[in-house]
């Protein structure tokens, strides 16, 4: 009788390993997307909260300009914040308007954000639409 060394796995062993990588692999795959996507919407969300910081501090250095206009709405260019380093873009760029509108009395400012906004793979994290006709563009120095 001839005996038989083992030393390989049997094709049904073999079955059994791909079987259970795949079953890892399908739980894996869309956890992994999840948390890349949610990733990505922290990111934009970060960017556009220092956004909106550095837009406030540009209204602050310009108020007087902003307040002596007859104007009562502004569209300040994005990359315009850049130019005066207001904004620093790492992991998000963006590009669009920003439309900055007089309050009532004159003093107070609110903003409005229309920015197409790619993360580093130049994937689209946020796109804004039309900007408003119609306000003064306003530069700053």
């Amino acid at each position: 009788m001839k005996k038989f060394n083992r030393r390989a796995f049997t094709l049904i062993e073999m079955l059994v390993v791909v079987i259970v990588l795949g079953v890892i692999l399908a739980i894996a795959i869309p956890s992994v997307s999840n948390l890349i996507n949610q990733n990505r919407k922290k990111m934009y969300q970060v960017h556009m909260d220092i956004v909106e910081e550095k837009t406030q501090l540009f209204i602050d250095r310009y108020q007087g300009e902003l307040e002596s206009s007859n104007a009562t709405c502004f569209q300040i260019d994005y990359q315009d914040l850049l130019d005066q380093d207001f904004i620093t873009e790492q992991d998000v760029s963006c590009s669009g308007s920003i439309i900055i509108n007089k309050a009532g009395n004159q003093k107070s400012f609110s903003a409005e954000y229309y920015l197409d906004c790619v993360d580093k793979n130049n994937d689209s994290l946020h796109e804004s639409g039309n900007v408003p006709t119609g306000c003064t563009v306003f530069i700053g120095n």
